[in-house]
């Protein structure tokens, strides 16, 4: 709440270039699979859509995938979140970047971000400073 302009610009892009890289390497797992669209039941409308999907594995297990995204101001439809079986990428991760930053403050959540990509949030806590 008390983050200067630097620490939210470091911020937003160690998180978006580490969310860009597990997006992308979670996408490599599902190479051989079949997707399936689900069609709109409603037409498009408001700021924000749901595109759902189910992922058939090759082990013959099918997995729901959401894309939530957002219509900006210029009208450009965004990717915002990934749903993946009813666990929300977005809110999956708030809640650790929460207790990353009162663990070991926002300079050090960035650095972890940057040096250790989303796996940063994989491992046991370790003890460190303060904010």
């Amino acid at each position: 709440r008390t983050a200067t302009p630097e620490q939210i610009f470091a911020f937003q892009k160690a998180f978006y270039n580490a969310l860009l890289d597990r997006y992308a390497a979670e996408l490599t797992h599902y190479r051989e699979s079949r997707v399936t669209v689900i069609p709109a039941r409603a037409p498009l409308e408001g700021p924000r859509a749901i595109a759902r999907t189910h992922v058939k594995l090759n082990d013959g297990k099918e997995v729901s995938v959401d894309f939530v995204f957002r219509k900006g101001p210029d009208g450009q439809w965004k990717a915002y979140d990934v749903v993946i079986d009813g666990i929300s990428y977005i809110a999956s991760y708030r809640s650790q970047v929460g207790d990353e930053i009162r663990h070991i403050g926002l300079d050090g959540l960035i650095k972890r971000l940057q040096t250790e990509g989303l796996s940063a949030f994989d491992k046991p806590k370790k003890t460190g400073a303060a904010k």
